[in-house]
């Protein structure tokens, strides 16, 4: 066992939280979803991420207030539930009843399995460690919902904010490394040996950007949502930080990110209205300006264009092929949360907790945006900051359905929790509004 510089930093900081309110623990949480490419300890070649050991000890800190569970469960929190069930059911039963079938096991990649004709699947720590960071993530979404007093609306949303602009510093101060102006601690940031860590990728001679994410199209995911959620604030200040935002997004070079914001424009529109589509057209079209006008189209279109038709299209092709036929060998089961690994959330889930577990998840998914943008009557002071949450959250979903295929993705879950504290006030709300309506 190895602690690493990363955590050496916040192990005491992290620990600390068990002696403050709540609400630091939760702050910690939405923070630590960013160092997705970081470890505090590394077991062997197993690293134990920031954010997990951080739900832990907000799971710890919540346990010591002595709660008192509320008696009225959301719909959007009892399917989460039941996904929860699923999920780990098919990692518990599935990988004995087929045993032995071939798979892309997450060890190993997709490469690998591309090269040698994947693994025989058995049950492996793999499954069970999926099983306990599925339950960890959704026990901690409960406790934001169940907490969202002592946790606070406008606090959490703040705090998500914040842990968006520190993606973004880092991912410019990384930037700035690679112009050769600063010196980026690459070992600091990207020290979990359970990962595959592709920094430093270059392509057609140019640098991308990841930030304090394991690969570029991950940070370009996160970036086209924040892109959006940002926009939906509809204030000067907002359009202001929209700019770094899409910096930050033609740095990673990223197709998948490309892909992220068309489909992000759809979920944007269909929400907002297309009252703003003008603004969007324009920030885009100055973006792909920008990129040309610096000589970089060549290394958009290798990316973006040209990809489709590379080596690395090829294997993940493979892998989707693959994993459908999985899919109906298995009869529509999966092989088991954990077992599979492929280059896209919807056919990782189809792969591995079945047909059953993906309609759950979207089902899960699905209430808790629906959940969000509901207004709750005219007094209904942060409905603009859940929209804000909810697009964020549908936008980072459709970039994973593309190419982000972790069920447990730490930014993915984080935006989950925001928006159960921000949903767990409804009664509260709708209390109030019924009574000004009865007063007036």
């Amino acid at each position: 066992m190895e602690i690493t510089t990363f955590g050496l930093l916040w192990l005491p900081l992290a620990m600390l939280s068990l002696a403050l309110p709540l609400r630091i623990g939760a702050a910690f949480v939405i923070f630590a979803s960013i160092f997705h490419a970081a470890a505090v300890l590394n077991i062997g070649q197993k690293g134990i991420s920031p954010f997990f050991l951080c739900e832990i000890i907000f799971l710890v800190r919540y346990v010591l207030t002595i709660p008192r569970l509320p008696l009225n469960i959301p719909r959007w929190m009892f399917s989460g539930f039941v996904l929860n069930i699923i999920a780990v059911s098919t990692a518990m039963i599935l990988p004995i009843v087929f045993d032995g079938v071939m798979i892309y096991t997450p060890d190993k990649g997709m490469d690998y399995a591309f090269m040698y004709g994947g693994s025989p699947l058995s049950f492996s720590a793999g499954n069970a460690a999926q099983c306990i960071y599925i339950t960890v993530n959704m026990l901690v979404a409960f406790v934001f919902f169940a907490s969202w007093k002592k946790i606070g609306q406008l606090y959490v949303f703040k705090i998500s904010a914040l842990t968006l602009l520190t993606t973004i510093a880092i991912g410019f101060w990384k930037l700035f490394s690679v112009m050769g102006y600063v010196d980026f601690p690459d070992d600091f940031f990207y020290s979990n040996a359970g990962l595959s860590q592709q920094f430093g990728q270059v392509v057609e001679g140019v640098n991308r950007i990841n930030s304090t994410f394991t690969e570029a199209s991950y940070f370009g995911g996160v970036m086209a949502a924040c892109f959006y959620a940002v926009l939906s604030l509809e204030s000067s200040a907002a359009y202001l930080l929209s700019i770094p935002v899409v910096i930050m997004l033609m740095a990673t070079f990223s197709g998948s990110a490309a892909g992220a914001i068309a489909l992000g424009a759809a979920i944007y529109f269909y929400i907002m209205g297309t009252r703003k589509i003008a603004i969007v057209a324009l920030l885009l079209a100055v973006a792909l300006m920008i990129i040309y006008w610096l000589g970089y189209g060549d290394v958009f279109e290798a990316l973006i264009i040209n990809k489709l038709s590379s080596g690395s299209a090829e294997v993940r092709t493979s892998a989707d092929i693959y994993t459908f036929n999985l899919f109906i060998k298995t009869y529509g089961l999966g092989v088991g949360l954990g077992s599979h690994r492929t280059s896209s959330l919807a056919l990782n889930l189809l792969g591995n907790i079945g047909a059953l577990g993906a309609a759950a998840f979207a089902t899960f998914l699905i209430r808790i945006i629906k959940a969000s943008l509901t207004k709750f009557g005219k007094i209904d002071p942060f409905a603009k900051e859940r929209k804000a949450v909810a697009i964020f959250l549908s936008v980072l979903l459709s970039a994973q359905l593309i190419s982000i295929p972790d069920i447990n993705f730490s930014p993915l879950w984080a935006a989950i929790f925001v928006s159960a504290a921000m949903c767990g006030s409804r009664k509260f709300y709708e209390k109030i509004n019924a009574n000004a309506y009865h007063a007036f």
